[in-house]
């Protein structure tokens, strides 16, 4: 038995219930339209979650797994977050790996975080965020926890004793061994260390499996929120459950410009900074000046 870290695989799979049969659609590019740079960044800042003032992303091998979803199915929609990750550079884990990127289906979403909140499966969300997580409702509900890393990637080291001048033990607790800093930068970085999304039943009925796997990458590979105010020149994959527009049936490009330049900027840069260059690479891929 696999388990997560705060709640064990057989309780997800209690809570998640089998979904309908999808169709699988064709890859479909579409052609960027112009993108005003401070339009881009506004929105950037509106879907972007910020964790200690950074946006974060994974830096340690992904491992997706789908629940709730009957075969072979759940491995199309696999296949496809592997598919979107490797084009992003981000690294991947082998096809017996331990999951920690989670696509759930279940017939009450709100009952299923409810469930996790009760046995402590959201301890390590601050306040504010487990607030709105519990405050979210259908049709899809997302969360990452991340961790405080070096410009390296490594971890904070376990606590350190040492000896003052006069031979007395002093704890001098974690720490973050840093090798770089700058005025821009910081000596630090927030690595993604698990993704869950989970989608209400009800919701995907006439969605293609390309649609609810792009959506459930976008909202998990990075950090973001359901509520993107998407623009006539400026679409995205996160309005697939809004019923006044048009669904996109892939990934748009603004989502792979956001997606590519959040694995290509500098991660070590404050939130304000990132947001500007992600607003930035999708201006300009756009053709804007």
């Amino acid at each position: 038995m696999r388990y997560l870290p705060f709640l064990t695989l057989s309780a997800l799979a209690a809570a998640a219930a089998p979904a309908q049969d999808l169709t699988h659609s064709d890859v479909i590019i579409r052609a960027p339209t112009h993108v005003n740079r401070a339009e881009a960044r506004s929105q950037v800042a509106g879907i972007a979650w910020q964790t200690n003032g950074q946006l974060g992303r994974f830096i340690d091998p992904v491992c997706p797994e789908v629940m709730g979803m009957p075969e072979p199915y759940a491995s199309i929609v696999v296949k496809r977050i592997r598919f979107i990750a490797a084009q992003l550079g981000v690294p991947l884990d082998n096809a017996k790996c331990s999951p920690n990127l989670f696509v759930v289906l279940s017939d009450d979403p709100r009952a299923f975080i409810r469930s996790l909140e009760k046995k402590g499966g959201l301890r390590l969300l601050t306040d504010a965020r487990r607030a709105e997580l519990l405050n979210e409702g259908p049709p899809a509900i997302a969360w990452a926890t991340g961790e405080m890393r070096n410009e390296d990637g490594e971890r904070k080291q376990p606590h350190t004793i040492m000896q003052d001048q006069f031979g007395r033990a002093l704890d001098i607790g974690t720490n973050l061994p840093t090798r770089t800093a700058s005025i821009t930068d910081v000596s630090s970085q927030i690595a993604l260390t698990q993704s869950v999304i989970v989608f209400e039943n009800a919701a995907l009925v006439g969605k293609t499996l390309t649609q609810i796997a792009d959506y459930a990458a976008t909202r998990t590979l990075a950090d973001t929120r359901a509520s993107a105010p998407a623009t006539a020149a400026n679409v995205t994959i996160l309005t697939l459950f809004d019923r006044t527009r048009t669904a996109p049936p892939e990934l748009t490009s603004f989502d792979w410009e956001y997606l590519k330049a959040l694995y290509r900027i500098r991660p070590t840069q404050g939130a304000i900074k990132q947001i500007s260059e992600i607003g930035r690479a999708i201006s300009k891929a756009s053709g804007e000046k």
